[in-house]
């Protein structure tokens, strides 16, 4: 997806810790923002290796995430947290489904849940990581 980065950067700056894009599509559009898709357009952000450096993606990324919002938590806290990951694959799940259904033909969505599903996987294992062993220095570290 590709946003303006001045309105970008005003969605971000209400947002405490970050936003998914369809959060970002649905804040757009909730403040009259104007959304336009292209049949033309392709982003691909993935490396050679696509499955595998998705997943190493979105682990670092659950990782970061984590990290920073216990940075200043205490071990119950930290621990509590652990616990919630658990939650996270079905939840992250559901929340990738419900916004690809508005965005993708149904048809499409059924190959896709197991990919999403392990994708959010990654993210969640990345923020048990997170939790218990803090940021991984930079982002640099997990490339």
């Amino acid at each position: 997806m590709a946003f303006r980065r001045e309105r970008l950067l005003e969605i971000l700056s209400e947002a405490r810790f970050g936003l998914f894009e369809h959060d970002v599509v649905a804040r757009l559009c909730a403040s009259n923002g104007k959304v336009v898709a292209r049949a033309g357009m392709a982003v691909c952000y993935g490396a050679i290796d696509r499955h595998g450096a998705r997943l190493s993606t979105r682990f670092g990324h659950g990782r970061i995430y984590a990290a920073e919002r216990l940075s200043t938590a205490s071990v119950v806290g930290r621990l509590s947290y652990l616990a919630k990951t658990v939650l996270l694959p079905p939840i992250l799940t559901w929340r990738a489904m419900r916004g690809a259904a508005h965005a993708t033909p149904r048809r499409w969505l059924a190959p896709e849940v197991g990919w999403i599903a392990l994708m959010a996987t990654a993210w969640s294992v990345g923020e048990a990581a997170g939790a218990v062993l803090g940021g991984a220095g930079s982002i640099e570290t997990w490339r």
